[in-house]
């Protein structure tokens, strides 16, 4: 389960609104300060992220939760979201090989395929869509904002 702290900013009618600051993966190793990464992460402003969830029980406003998505879910809309434009590019780019002709034809028949493997991802992904959810609630927040 991949989790992460957010603070609850509005409570309604079995709704709870949660808003969390985006944090870099990069930037909090002892080269932050000589690796590019680094310095852009720090560069970067933190966004903070919104999002409505069902919830059954009422929270008042700056409690903070846990929330948290299955690492399988994650892993498939990744998988979905980038593998299948590239697998429809080498695929048709293959295939164009494979017909002989010119090179502009296997270049436009990777295109097109990757092209379609995007519209076909576009199209499945609400399926697939990770849906995080409130694990626990930890308690009134200490930060006034």
């Amino acid at each position: 389960m991949i989790e992460a702290l957010a603070r609850v900013e509005a409570c309604s009618d079995g709704q709870v609104t949660v808003s969390w600051q985006s944090q870099s993966a990069c930037g909090h190793c002892h080269e932050a300060d000589t690796c590019g990464s680094g310095v852009v992460a720090k560069a970067v402003a933190a966004k903070a992220q919104r999002l409505t969830l069902a919830y059954g029980k009422p929270l008042s406003v700056g409690t903070q939760v846990s929330l948290g998505i299955p690492e399988q879910q994650l892993l498939t809309a990744a998988a979905l979201v980038y593998l299948l434009p590239l697998l429809g590019l080498l695929l048709g780019a293959g295939l164009g090989a494979l017909w002989s002709g010119p090179e502009w034809l296997s270049l436009l028949s990777g295109v097109a395929l990757a092209i379609g493997g995007f519209l076909l991802a576009r199209g499945v992904s609400h399926r697939y869509t990770p849906t995080p959810r409130i694990l626990r609630v930890l308690g009134a927040s200490t930060t006034s904002d």
